[in-house]
């Protein structure tokens, strides 16, 4: 990791704290150590700044070198290619697994993530036993949210006529045909 030295006068010292500002504001800062020093009758202040390479883009937010908007994990939105007819039970528990987050102090994801509530809304889960068999679901999240979450689910999916009993609903992520046909085989089933 870089290092940066700048000496500020004690006097007179504006422009060169407006140099040091501005490095500051570019790069990750990980640490800022300054002393006071004396040099040919002046006093100095001189700072060390410890940063990591990588700059700040036009939003203010720390990129690493060789970072680009391509290299990140594209996020899609799972109306995309989720059926048309789950789109509001989709929203329904992203909005209770908001509430929730907010209430306990946590990231939504935390709660549930995107996949989870997609799951949740394809399997039209309404049990404990259907929470479990959800892809990546963990001892804390059952016992943290289930609780209020079954409660959710059961009023969001309460005698709908799509009821696939808890079990997986083959998708194929990205496109919204299969899972279509995946709910209407289910559909015909029960």
């Amino acid at each position: 990791m870089p290092y940066k030295f700048i000496l500020i006068p004690v006097l007179d010292g504006e422009e060169h704290e407006l140099e040091l500002n501005r490095f500051l504001a570019s790069k990750r800062v990980l640490g800022v150590h300054k002393s006071l020093v004396t040099q040919d009758g002046y006093q100095y202040w001189a700072f060390c700044v410890d940063y990591r390479v990588g700059t700040r883009n036009e939003h203010g937010v720390a990129e690493s070198a060789g970072s680009s908007p391509g290299r990140r994990k594209e996020r899609r939105d799972p109306r995309e290619w989720l059926p048309p007819e789950t789109h509001q039970d989709y929203e329904r528990l992203r909005k209770k697994r908001l509430e929730l987050a907010k209430a306990t102090g946590v990231a939504a994801y935390v709660v549930f993530t995107n996949r989870q509530l997609e799951e949740m809304v394809l399997r039209r889960v309404r049990t404990l036993d259907g929470l479990k068999g959800l892809t990546g679901i963990t001892d804390a999240q059952l016992s943290t949210y289930a609780e209020r979450f079954l409660t959710e689910l059961q009023a969001t999916f309460q005698d709908d006529g799509h009821a696939t009993n808890g079990q997986p609903v083959p998708t194929d992520r990205g496109v919204g045909e299969p899972a279509t046909r995946a709910v209407e085989s289910a559909q015909r089933q029960a």
